[in-house]
């Protein structure tokens, strides 16, 4: 028996590699992707090392679901068994790589479902996180979907739910949560002949000014038919004197 577990091989299920996805919705209800068959969905939450439960956003969102949860965070807070770290990328990593051995002793691997937890913590920027997921998380075969908050409930630019934004292979890529606009239509190019008759040659306008600039000056004939009368009106006085 022992001779035929060692030279059996052991067949090692291929791991098909989860996906992330930007979503709009209530945590405690959650929404999945049609490609999601996962059974069981966790919530993935932040908390301070104060032990007591807070009051608003997620904490109350929690508490609605579950009386148990405040419970027994307040008194894991009691007999500091918290076991709480700082928000790090070091530490961070450490909790991912828990969650996903967790998950893996499952019999089908859980979705996962979490707020923007970085967010307003510094020295810990969204980039990080989602490499982090992603490498951690996504490659081992659970989908996660990150929760944001809908300021404008009656805007309907909007995507459908849920949302993917990157693959595995690429864990961060730009998001465009809304619609992207209308292009503006292009307008139709005319013909040069068409654009050369909207185009004024300088050359033009020049011999035009200067035309008009000869036609003002007087012309040499002009000039000594006045000078002639000039003399004729200089003799007539002449013979008035004598």
């Amino acid at each position: 028996m022992i001779e035929l577990m060692k030279n059996a091989k052991i067949e090692e299920k291929e791991t098909i590699p989860g996906k992330l996805y930007w979503i709009f919705g209530n945590i405690i209800e959650p929404l999945r992707s049609k490609t999601d068959d996962a059974d069981n969905a966790w919530i993935l939450h932040s908390v301070d090392t104060g032990g007591k439960w807070g009051k608003g956003g997620l904490f109350t969102v929690l508490q609605d679901l579950s009386k148990q949860i405040p419970e027994i965070y307040n008194l894991a807070g009691k007999m500091n068994d918290l076991h709480t770290v700082y928000m790090s990328e070091n530490n961070s990593k450490h909790c991912f790589k828990m969650i996903a051995q967790y998950a893996k002793t499952k019999e089908k691997m859980p979705s996962l479902h979490m707020p923007m937890i970085w967010w307003g913590i510094q020295n810990f920027d969204e980039k990080t996180v989602l490499g982090m997921i992603t490498k951690y998380l996504c490659k081992e075969g659970m989908n996660v979907y990150i929760y944001q908050y809908r300021k404008f409930k009656g805007n309907k630019n909007f995507p459908l739910q849920p949302q993917q934004t990157a693959p595995v292979v690429q864990p961060y890529l730009n998001r465009n949560l809304r619609k992207p606009l209308a292009k503006k239509p292009k307008l139709d190019v005319k013909d040069d002949e068409d654009e050369d008759s909207f185009i004024v040659d300088n050359d033009e306008e020049d011999e035009a000014e200067f035309s008009e600039e000869e036609e003002e000056s007087p012309t040499e004939s002009e000039v000594e038919e006045d000078e002639s009368e000039e003399d004729i009106d200089l003799s007539d006085d002449e013979d008035d004197d004598y």
